[in-house]
């Protein structure tokens, strides 16, 4: 079994002039071929105080034909069409939008008119998450995929402690009421004479 190492070069990451600003530029490459690369320049802006973020995304640096931008979440986001507002300057792509509901990941799926000047057009969205580094990946057409690091909303950590104390109440839960039931019925077949 063959193993490809997915090299990422960061070339920065800063705050912008812009309060509450991150941007991330990222060089995208193919498995076994760090030659071929796009850049994936990625933007969050905050525009209320802990309230909501604007993402912002742009393919640079394309020399052949790109068909799709996916921007995963690292954990499924609930109720998308409250969390999401979607928009595209310039030419717009075939589709720019959100994959399941609760949602997974944006997509944005391109034809040849909407890559002019070697650049996409800048894709936006409006989230409530704070972001954080994902794996994402641009498809190029003619060679596959190309994987690389892009900033995109990440429930911050105290979501994911109430997630796994809740888990962990079911769990315990369902174990006591199955101990109980174990209890009630060794007792029932004790009186009956049975054991």
């Amino acid at each position: 079994m063959k193993k490809f190492r997915i090299m990422t070069t960061v070339f920065f990451m800063q705050t912008l002039c812009i309060p509450g600003a991150l941007a991330l530029v990222s060089d995208f490459v193919l498995p076994g071929d760090s030659t071929v690369t796009v850049t994936v320049e990625s933007t969050v802006t905050e525009l209320t105080p802990g309230g909501e973020y604007l993402y912002s995304y742009q393919i640079r640096d394309i020399d052949s034909f790109i068909s799709l931008l996916a921007i995963p979440f690292s954990t499924p986001l609930s109720n998308a069409a409250e969390i999401f507002e979607f928009a595209c300057d310039g030419s717009a792509p075939f589709y720019w939008g959100i994959i399941e509901n609760p949602a997974v990941a944006a997509h944005a799926f391109f034809g040849p008119s909407c890559l002019t000047g070697g650049s996409s057009p800048v894709l936006t969205f409006k989230s409530v998450y704070a972001s954080g580094p994902v794996q994402g990946y641009v498809n190029d057409a003619q060679r596959g995929a190309l994987y690389g690091t892009l900033l995109a909303p990440v429930p911050e950590p105290a979501t994911f402690s109430l997630i796994s104390i809740g888990m962990c109440m079911i769990f315990r839960r369902k174990k006591s009421k199955r101990l109980k039931t174990i209890k009630c019925a060794d007792t029932i077949l004790t009186e009956g004479g049975v054991r």
